[in-house]
């Protein structure tokens, strides 16, 4: 039997970089809490409520952060599952790649924001981090082909 006081409260976020049936490259985010069910109906599910939020951009990336992004590139990578950032997303609005970069720009920390007063250290900070990403991300040649390879001899079976 759950009761009110069983309920474990969480609060989620999910982010749609991918809909077709939006022609802006940038994704959406959604944030939401899980409710608590009514005190006198215990067995019941809890119920998502959509929040409102602000983003506060931090100063810097952390080193922490950018071993995280390794560490999901690499578990990706090694599981097969990881996504051709080269292919087109769909008919005519670019790669992924593109995508993801309209979509992460606005929401970087303060130190790789694009602005016209930019120091050229800062201007190469922010290609750097382009550059550090895109390595992790983007299939080199040889891994492309493999890939049509497989894909390829799965159709033939």
């Amino acid at each position: 039997m759950k009761f009110f006081s069983d309920f474990v409260s969480s609060s989620k976020s999910l982010s749609a970089p991918y809909d077709n049936q939006r022609p802006s490259t940038e994704a959406d985010y959604l944030a939401y809490w899980v409710m608590p069910p009514p005190e006198h109906r215990p067995h019941e599910y809890g119920r998502p409520m959509q929040m409102i939020y602000s983003i506060a951009h931090d100063s810097f990336l952390t080193q922490d952060l950018l071993m995280e992004m390794r560490l999901i590139s690499e578990y990706y990578r090694s599981t097969g599952e990881a996504l051709d950032f080269n292919s087109s997303f769909s008919t005519g609005s670019g790669t992924f790649w593109e995508k993801l970069q309209s979509s992460l720009r606005t929401k970087l920390p303060r130190d790789l924001m694009v602005t016209g007063t930019q120091s050229t250290a800062q201007a190469q900070a922010v290609t750097h981090f382009w550059d550090f990403l895109k390595g992790l991300i983007m299939m080199d040649e040889q891994a492309r082909c493999e890939k049509r390879n497989v894909a390829t001899d799965v159709k033939r079976i």
